[in-house]
């Protein structure tokens, strides 16, 4: 370094000796008395600088004592004025701005050769590394601290939302529990009571059947008395006219005894055929609605259209008609349930063996299979079809399959599914037969393509009575 002449640090010197001596003279706080740490003061607040410190005046309970003193000046304290300097004892120190702070720097010793400015800049560069570094240090520790709050509250959130959770989670089992102890006990009450509605329902069911076949019996017994009457009649007729026919040859005999002549007997034989034509011409000019020969497509006695003839008389009749379009007041058909009681099968209840035959799809069928629903049905297809009054006649029923696809072969000419004349007014639909096919089901004919299916009784389709004849 470069020496400094003894003369100038001479006056250095005492430059700074005689300001100490002046500040230190003229301090107002000093004035009074001599500061130091602990003795006792007169005024809070008071301040007194002695030497390189400045004390204050505190009030600690009733006595008033000077603090401990806090240096004027030191290394990295705050300053006021950037480039400002204070001597304190042996050293210098200069107010440095670093960033937006204003700090002293860590000063420097006074020697009698002095300092040169590298030093001087080395020194200051490093102080203002130092207080960098330290500004640093506090701005992550202040991060720190601030993250730990963070966490912190992080952790004190999660753990009340945990303890709600948990809250909630107990009331929604305890809420489970009383909700399942309250099913427990309707279920309960529900399998009692549907329990009860079985038992009451089978019961029903066995004294529906126990009513179709003693209704059945009696219809079977009718029909018997019935069929033996029309044979009695029938051999009554056939007397009659094997009496008729002794009469009239007897007859003859005695016109062939009384006049002994050929005219005589010619006149009988004229007599005798004119008779006779006349008879055949009362047949022949006699309606099918009036009891005579009826054709396919003829009004049948019930006011219904003639589609079937079997040919010859069988033990149901020789013809079936269907009623009218309009049988029900208005244009087309009717739609119903097969039967208001859906889930008895009907024919599957009958033991007789003699009714059990005249049950099933085929034709004839019909009238005792209706007959059998009306023992148990109080509404539906059967017992509307029942209650038609067509022609003053009260033995409409609901077809059997069988014959249902009798009429849907007439209607549709011929049972061609594709023609456009479609005769009787009725639906390209599926109607309803008098067939059963189990407790739940029974048949049906589709009137779009003829086919047979079966359905739910309780389904609602279309249905035509008729009446056999």
């Amino acid at each position: 370094m470069r020496k400094v002449p003894n003369s100038r640090f001479s006056n250095v010197a005492l430059v700074v000796l005689i300001s100490a001596m002046v500040f230190t003279t003229f301090s107002p706080s000093n004035a009074a008395q001599t500061a130091k740490p602990g003795a006792s003061c007169s005024k809070a607040k008071a301040t007194s600088v002695v030497g390189s410190k400045k004390f204050t005046c505190l009030k600690l309970g009733s006595k008033l004592l000077w603090d401990n003193g806090v240096l004027i000046v030191k290394a990295g304290a705050t300053c006021t004025k950037a480039k400002a300097t204070a001597t304190v004892g042996s050293k210098k120190f200069t107010c440095l701005k670093l960033g937006s702070k204003l700090l002293w720097d860590n000063g420097v010793s006074i020697v009698a050769n002095g300092t040169s400015a590298v030093d001087q800049k080395a020194v200051a560069d490093k102080i203002i590394a130092d207080a960098k570094a330290e500004a640093d240090a506090k701005a992550a520790v202040d991060k720190i601290l601030a993250d730990a709050k963070t966490a912190a509250d992080k952790i004190i959130a999660d753990a009340k939302a945990a303890a709600d959770a948990k809250a909630a989670a107990d009331k929604i089992i305890a809420d489970a529990k009383a909700a399942a102890d309250a099913k427990a006990i309707t279920d309960a009450k529900a399998a009692a009571d549907a329990k009860a509605a079985v038992d009451k329902i089978l019961a029903d069911a066995k004294a529906a059947a126990d009513k179709i076949i003693s209704d059945a019996k009696v219809a079977t017994d009718s029909r018997a008395a019935a069929d033996a009457k029309a044979a009695a009649d029938a051999k009554a007729v056939a007397d009659a006219m094997t009496a008729t026919e002794k009469a009239a040859a007897d007859a003859k005999a005695a016109a062939e005894k009384v006049f002994g002549d050929p005219a005589a007997k010619a006149a009988a034989d004229a007599l005798a055929a004119k008779e006779a034509k006349e008879a055949a011409e009362r047949y022949a000019n006699a309606t099918c609605a009036s009891g005579g020969k009826c054709s396919l497509g003829n009004t049948g006695p019930g006011g219904g259209i003639v589609f079937y003839d079997a040919g010859s008389m069988q033990s149901w009749g020789r013809y079936l008609e269907y009623a009218p379009d309009g049988w029900r007041g208005a244009k087309g058909d009717q739609e119903a349930v097969w039967c208001n009681v859906d889930n008895l099968f009907f024919s599957g209840t009958v033991t007789d063996a003699k009714l059990k035959a005249s049950l099933g799809t085929g034709i004839g069928f019909g009238k005792a299979n209706t007959t059998l629903m009306l023992a148990g049905c109080t509404s539906g297809a059967a017992v509307i079809s029942n209650a038609y009054r067509g022609g003053g006649k009260n033995d409409w029923f609901l077809p059997s399959r069988d014959e249902l696809t009798k009429i849907y072969c007439y209607v549709m000419a011929g049972c061609n599914a594709f023609t456009n004349n479609v005769l009787g007014g009725f639906y390209r639909a599926y109607y309803w037969s008098s067939s059963e096919w189990t407790n739940q089901d029974s048949f049906l004919v589709d009137f779009y393509n003829g086919s047979s299916s079966t359905k739910y009784k309780a389904n609602t389709f279309w249905f035509r009575p008729i009446r056999a004849f």
